[in-house]
């Protein structure tokens, strides 16, 4: 999603830096969220490969890294790649998550293909990042 955020900061302004997601932009009646949605239907009604494409270029290039980091995998073609790529799903659950005001394709993708690691996120984000971090070491030992 950081492309997308960063080409909507072009037009709006860094609207994602802080603040709800479900929220309008200000002066708008558009919700944030929304509008990263709308920008990638754009996006993959040019190319629904697109993003793949672009992991794939990176991976290529960070041939000697044992592990990469993805977020905001969304959609069923993202899925079925990260599955020829020894990949974890790690789900991330809050008890106080806010629910989503609209559905959209990117909620479908389904993660059962893929192992699964799940982390219980009700503190800090630096708590979150520790958690995180143990669950990837844990994975890579698993794979060794």
């Amino acid at each position: 999603a950081a492309p997308l955020k960063e080409a909507a900061s072009i037009f709006f302004g860094d609207v994602f830096e802080e603040g709800n997601r479900n929220t309008p932009i200000e002066g708008t009646n558009t919700i944030k969220r929304k509008l990263i949605c709308d920008l990638a239907d754009l996006v993959k009604n040019v190319d629904n490969d697109v993003i793949l494409k672009i992991a794939e270029k990176n991976l290529r290039r960070m041939s000697s890294i044992s592990a990469v980091q993805f977020t905001d995998v969304r959609f069923p073609s993202e899925v079925k790649w990260l599955k020829g790529k020894r990949a974890v799903f790690i789900e991330i659950i809050r008890d106080d998550a806010e629910e989503i005001p609209f559905k959209h394709a990117s909620e479908e993708a389904d993660f059962s293909q893929l192992q699964k690691i799940t982390i219980y996120n009700n503190g800090t984000i630096k708590e979150l990042h520790k958690a995180l971090d143990k669950a990837m070491l844990h994975y890579l030992e698993y794979l060794d």
